[in-house]
């Protein structure tokens, strides 16, 4: 109840109800990297706007994933595009928000939720591994956002909602990287 009521709260004008299609990014990769999680809670902001009448273009750099979860979404009677894109390029990134725009015709709330973590203590991470990360968690949300943002400032409307993992608030010796 509280994931609908955030996201009733930032309904466009006309409300949640009049099919406005979403961007949902990266959820099933969260499920991949933080499997002790249940798979539908993290699914729970795309169920939530599917279920107050939102379409959804789900983008994962794994596209069976992005499939899988719009097959969540179709069962709810809702239309839902399953795209794929690198987090960390951004033309790519840019590419694939112009390509849902194109096909649902606007995009009315960006969720940025895709994050990855190299699950070791930080003594044992390389310089890779901390470029991997912090270019998919930051540049990730950061691409997504710009891409995203001139379609909802050319409308004047939008919503961007960057979520992320309670370990990037309360830190952990083998997730040091993500709360970094």
């Amino acid at each position: 109840a509280a994931t609908r009521d955030m996201f009733a709260k930032l309904a466009p004008a006309g409300g949640l109800a009049a099919g406005v299609p979403a961007t949902v990014a990266g959820l099933d990769a969260m499920h991949r990297k933080f499997g002790s999680r249940p798979w539908k809670e993290l699914l729970a902001p795309a169920i939530a706007l599917a279920k107050e009448g939102c379409d959804l273009i789900i983008i994962d750099p794994d596209l069976e994933g992005a499939k899988n979860t719009a097959k969540e979404i179709t069962a709810l009677g809702r239309k839902a595009l399953a795209l794929t894109a690198d987090p960390t390029n951004f033309e790519k990134v840019a590419a694939v928000i112009q390509e849902g725009i194109d096909q649902l015709g606007k995009i009315d709330i960006l969720v940025n939720g895709y994050a990855r973590s190299s699950l070791a203590n930080f003594a044992e991470t390389t310089e890779q591994d901390w470029d991997t990360n912090i270019g998919t968690n930051l540049k990730g949300t950061f691409y997504y956002t710009k891409a995203v943002l001139p379609h909802m400032m050319e409308r004047k409307s939008g919503n961007i909602i960057c979520l992320s993992h309670t370990k990037a608030v309360r830190g952990s010796a083998q997730a040091s990287l993500y709360s970094a």
